[in-house]
């Protein structure tokens, strides 16, 4: 499932989709771990197409959630689970223009009202 998510000033995860967000904290309320990736373009091109497309660099960062705890994920880690086949679980080239990057702690709302 896809969503938009951006940090607001206190560092509480804001979703764009109210299903997600409901589908999100059920998952956290069940102990179930969920993995949280975020893409971040930017406006720099990280190569050029034979079509003439310009592809964008892209930073992702992670996190696992499991127990209502937020474990922020290092570059190598998300490296590493970035560059192997979900199917085959081979590794895999990265792809070019990627960055993986060390996430921040989160908070999650409970944790904020707590």
């Amino acid at each position: 499932m896809n969503t938009v998510a951006a940090l607001d000033h206190r560092g509480e995860l804001v979703l764009d989709t109210p299903e997600v967000e409901r589908f999100l904290d059920e998952l956290l309320h069940e102990g179930t771990m969920v993995s949280l990736v975020l893409y971040s373009l930017t406006d720099e091109v990280a190569f050029t197409d034979s079509q003439g497309s310009d592809f964008l660099i892209k930073h992702v960062y992670g996190w696992f959630i499991e127990d209502g705890t937020v474990m922020p994920v290092s570059a190598a880690e998300a490296f590493d689970i970035g560059c192997v086949d979900p199917d085959t679980g081979e590794p895999v080239p990265p792809e070019p223009g990627i960055y993986y990057e060390d996430a921040w702690p989160l908070i999650l709302q409970d944790e904020a009202s707590s």
